[in-house]
């Protein structure tokens, strides 16, 4: 981490679209996963009044992000709960990952 930025306050923001609050839950959690070391349980708990909302769930079942029907749902807690797996088991390493590098 920059000390510079030690103090910096970042400003996350999404759309009020379900989907897009899903994703951003997804990603922020993936943040308290990975950086912050939270369990899944714990990275959930600043996220969890969006589960039941008067205008319905803000929180969707996750899945990937293509246009056809999923054939199952993850609760984001399952995504975390896999990366972490995936960490744990040595398939993922922040610090050795190359977000330059082309898959084929």
């Amino acid at each position: 981490m920059n000390p510079e930025l030690q103090d910096t306050r970042v400003v996350y923001y999404t759309s009020q679209d379900p989907r897009d609050v899903t994703n951003s839950i997804c990603l922020l959690g993936a943040y308290l996963c990975l950086r912050l070391e939270a369990s899944p349980q714990e990275a959930w708990q600043p996220f969890q009044a969006l589960r039941e909302t008067p205008n319905g769930p803000m929180c969707l079942p996750y899945r990937d992000a293509t246009w056809v029907k999923s054939p199952y749902d993850l609760d984001v807690m399952d995504v975390w709960a896999g990366l972490l797996r995936a960490v744990g088991a040595g398939l993922y390493d922040m610090r050795n990952f190359d977000k330059h590098e082309v898959t084929r």
